[in-house]
């Protein structure tokens, strides 16, 4: 039998389920969809429940497989979407859906928490600017906006803790790296920031307990494990958020790598054992797997839902690799710059007001010249953020790609152009995440001591695409176009978002 850990990855628009080995190896993965809803612009809201449903579907799909029967579970692990505000009650049944990490409403509660206390000062204690995509906010909202719900909330967690705690029945548990971002949580006291939480006029216990990623939290429950045909007693390991474990699982090891998750939303982040001081408050810093190093990591809030939401505009019914294909055809320099921010945007900008934009339209445009624009502009949306890095002294010396959008060769190959550099498409980049997730459930069942000793079993090589200098200087023409092009219309965004 094969020593494997089992988990959960609660995505945007599934929960994959996988079965990893010790050494990394992806012996089996499914995937369980549920929808999002969005009743209002700049709303993003999911059901829970659903959450469970399919796990307990993907679990099933898992079991259908030979190689299941031939796989021991040694440890669950869960990994899920990050600054999220799911509240709970007492027995943690769901009173609200879940506001997701692309979640904007809370505007009028940011500014007030700033109008108490100031950016420079959250950004101090926290590593991170107060801005609506944030937990904190949102609980606001729901307190202001759904006082019969949050008159229920006993607390407020993040979606793979609740998952967890239908697996093992204990509640009001999380894990350092959902904790700090959730604008709540103190990276100088590495807890919560209980004058912060007091000063906007909540109470402190409404958080949960925080933990290392790798703690074992707890064991699957007798319930649990008839619903998901496992054996009872299993240990699950406290997990972790998704951008913590694609971190890990891009097998990130030292302070010169970095990597993309190229997914609905996209980010890069690199590792110190610091917050890094930025005046402008550009970057996002949430804790490791470790619970001892920290991430530095920059966002942009839409990257493949802005190219899948083009080519269903332009070409409905192409299939994506066909699309593509047609795309890839098309010369650099159409005279289109566009501005992906179709949901606000975070890094460097954090500007909910923000939206798309295409410059540069005229009757000779093909819907597959607009459509390729969108892959540029979250291209260089990357690219700002890898700008900053490098304004903060932060260089690479190898870039990976995780996530859905790294088996587009096309997307990876603009993506090395305009970076400069040549790309590493990871082994298994839909499951970088998950990957990261499992390690922790094999220092929480014992198998290895650290992180970093799980992460040096693994055996895994991927592809490398070479980077086009002649491209590369194309691309920085209009790189400067898109830049100016923000900064023009930004007053503008908020004046729209008046009307």
């Amino acid at each position: 039998m094969i020593p494997s850990i089992l988990v959960y990855d609660i995505g945007t628009t599934s929960v994959k389920s996988a079965l990893f080995d010790f050494k990394g190896k992806l012996l089996i993965s499914e995937s369980a969809p549920y929808p999002t809803s969005y009743p209002v612009s700049g709303w993003a809201q999911q059901n829970a429940d659903d959450y469970w449903h399919a796990v307990i579907a993907g679990t099933r799909k898992l079991q259908n497989s030979s190689v299941w029967e031939n796989c021991t579970i040694e440890a669950l692990s869960l990994t899920g979407h990050m600054n999220g505000t799911l509240c709970v009650d007492e027995e943690g049944k769901p009173v609200h859906p879940q506001l997701i990490h692309s979640d904007t409403r809370s505007i009028s509660q940011v500014a007030y928490i700033t109008s108490l206390v100031s950016q420079k000062e959250i950004y101090r204690a926290s590593g991170n600017r107060m801005d609506e995509f944030l937990s904190l906010p949102k609980l606001l909202w729901i307190r202001d906006e759904a006082p019969d719900a949050f008159s229920r909330c006993r607390f407020v967690i993040n979606s793979k803790d609740y998952i967890r705690s239908r697996l093992t029945g204990r509640i009001g548990t999380t894990d350092f790296t959902d904790a700090s971002l959730t604008g709540a949580f103190s990276m100088e006291r590495r807890g919560w920031n209980q004058e912060l939480i007091e000063t906007v006029g909540l109470s402190a216990d409404i958080f949960p307990e925080i933990y290392p990623s790798f703690h074992v939290d707890g064991y699957i429950t007798s319930e649990a494990a008839t619903l998901l045909n496992l054996k009872e007693g299993i240990p699950v390991a406290t997990g972790a958020g998704d951008a913590a474990c694609a971190t890990r699982g891009a097998m990130v090891t030292d302070e010169r790598e970095t990597y993309i998750s190229l997914g609905s939303s996209s980010w890069m982040s690199m590792l110190r054992t610091s917050v890094e001081h930025d005046d402008a408050m550009r970057m996002q810093h949430f804790y490791d797997l470790d619970a001892v190093h920290i991430n530095v990591c920059g966002t942009t809030q839409a990257a493949g839902t802005a190219t899948d939401w083009s080519r269903t505009v332009f070409s409905p019914d192409s299939k994506i690799d066909e699309w593509e294909n047609k795309l890839a055809d098309i010369p650099i320099g159409n005279r289109l710059v566009t501005l992906p921010y179709l949901q606000g945007e975070r890094t460097p900008h954090w500007d909910a007001h923000a939206r798309g934009t295409m410059m540069g339209l005229s009757f000779s445009t093909t819907k597959e010249e607009m459509a390729k624009s969108w892959y540029e502009a979250v291209a260089f949306a990357l690219y700002s953020i890898y700008e900053t890095y490098r304004e903060l002294g932060m260089n690479a010396s190898k870039l990976t790609v995780v996530g859905g959008g790294a088996q587009s060769s096309f997307w990876l190959q603009m993506i090395s152009d305009v970076f400069k550099m040549d790309v590493h498409r990871h082994p298994f980049y839909l499951h970088a995440a998950s990957y990261g997730a499992s390690l922790a459930g094999m220092v929480a069942c014992g198998a290895f001591s650290t992180i970093e000793e799980a992460l040096s079993s693994a055996d895994a090589e991927g592809e490398r695409i070479q980077m086009r200098e002649k491209e590369h200087e194309t691309y920085m023409t209009y790189y400067s176009l898109y830049g100016r092009m923000y900064e023009a219309l930004k007053p503008l965004y908020r004046e729209l978002n008046t009307l």
